[in-house]
């Protein structure tokens, strides 16, 4: 299913502003050291929420959640100042839980359901 994401969401995230960058950036080459975990990672879906989309990726060593980045909506002031806030917040929630069993952010309860309905589906293709 093919779907336009609206010009107005970015991905925010300090490090890739686009995701030709976020791939580039995230992405990790075979370890040469024999034995050695690789990292891989999987994307969640978009989920639609009021101000817009939501997606989550997370970066897997093994059976490890190692890394989480998410794109979400900036494009209005309010969004942006939630989400700056909220983002960070479920991201340390999801490495300290190693699962999409986390809470919601207080102020930030539509980005939090979406965050872990998309969080959730990249949990379950990363068989985690």
């Amino acid at each position: 299913m093919n779907r336009k994401i609206p010009a107005a969401v970015t991905l925010a995230m300090a490090t890739a502003p686009t995701a030709t960058a976020w791939a580039a950036t995230y992405a990790h080459a075979a370890s040469t050291n024999a034995g050695a975990a690789t990292t891989r990672k999987v994307f969640g879906p978009y989920v639609s929420m009021r101000f817009g989309p939501v997606r989550v990726a997370i970066s897997i060593s093994g059976k490890k959640i190692v890394g989480v980045q998410a794109a979400y909506p900036t494009s209005k002031p309010r969004s942006q100042r939630i989400n700056s806030h909220a983002i960070p917040i479920l991201r340390s929630e999801v490495l300290r839980a190693q699962s999409a069993n986390i809470a919601a952010v207080s102020g930030a309860t539509l980005t939090s359901r979406a965050y872990k309905s998309s969080l959730a589906n990249a949990v379950r293709k990363a068989h985690i």
